[in-house]
């Protein structure tokens, strides 16, 4: 809950902050910035402050969704982009429920923490793809 509060506080700035820059950029602080949230949520082995403060960061820095939409919007052209925004929102979706049925597997084979490593590595894994390798 707090994730998603502290989210719908900060999208306006982070919106402005696509419109002044460009929005791939804004897409990589959003994946990024998860990234960053995930590894110190998964360092705060024992200190409940810390996980906290890898929960708040988690929903400041996020965003990834609407980055996600507000770059395709402009770099799509207008045929593909209904298409292209419906299969974010599937994705999203799907997450939704596929995400709670991995999450609770992997936690069977490691520790929670470990698993939010495993989820700093995705995010940033992705975010280094997206910066290096994509045009």
């Amino acid at each position: 809950m707090l994730p998603t509060l502290l989210t719908a506080i900060a999208s306006p700035l982070w919106g402005k902050f696509a419109d002044k820059v460009n929005k791939k950029s804004a897409l990589l602080r959003a994946q990024l910035g998860l990234s960053l949230s995930f590894l110190i949520a998964a360092l705060s082995s024992g200190h409940l402050v810390i996980f906290i403060i890898s929960l708040c960061l988690q929903g400041v820095l996020g965003g990834t969704l609407a980055a996600a939409n507000a770059y395709l919007a402009t770099t799509s052209n207008r045929n593909q982009l209904s298409n292209l925004l419906n299969l974010t929102q599937f994705s999203a979706r799907a997450a939704l429920l596929i995400a709670p049925i991995a999450i609770g597997f992997l936690i069977n084979l490691f520790s929670p923490l470990s698993v939010y490593f495993l989820t700093c590595s995705y995010h940033f894994s992705f975010s280094n793809y997206y910066l290096f390798i994509s045009s």
